[in-house]
């Protein structure tokens, strides 16, 4: 057994009606000056966006989402990272009453440098069952209005990794 793992980059975000975080364009100051885009998540509010993606077929086990951030201005504090997890298996689950299981969630104590890379890591403990060939709706979500999230600024989404154990 290996660890695979799926790349989901904030431009193969869905972005919800409201509660949303703004997409931006990032570039950086340094030399040859490489750009990407983030997900610019407040300080203070929840904000979340959807991915989707197929399970890989050698998927086993043990699902962890590793969340790549930076923080605006924040040197100090954590973010509160919450995500959810719903899964649809073919021919067996309704997709127009289909629900996520319950929150997973993480307070990540931010890098103490404005701009440098944070990477939180939520185990999947509660993953709706995931398996195989499963057709899979994560939701990330900064909840800025939870108690733990004592970060201001902010919280810049890079991308999300979904990693796991391989048959």
């Amino acid at each position: 057994m290996a660890t695979g793992e799926i790349q989901l980059t904030t431009q193969a975000a869905l972005i919800p009606v409201s509660s949303f975080p703004a997409l931006k364009r990032h570039a950086s100051s340094g030399t040859e000056t490489p750009e990407g885009w983030i997900l610019a998540f407040d300080a203070g509010s929840s904000e979340y966006v959807y991915f989707q993606f197929k399970v890989p077929a050698d998927y086993a086990s043990d699902p962890v989402l590793k969340i790549y951030y930076s923080m605006a201005s924040a040197t100090s504090g954590a973010v509160r990272w919450n995500c959810n997890v719903m899964c649809t298996t073919d021919d067996a689950d309704d997709l127009d009453t289909a629900a996520a299981d319950s929150d997973n969630a993480v307070n990540d104590t931010v890098p103490n440098v404005a701009g440098e890379l944070g990477i939180a890591s939520i185990t999947l403990t509660n993953n709706d069952s995931m398996a195989a060939d499963d057709m899979c709706v994560i939701k990330v979500e900064r909840d800025g209005a939870n108690a733990g999230d004592t970060a201001t600024g902010d919280a810049e989404l890079w991308m999300v990794v979904l990693q796991y154990t391989t048959s």
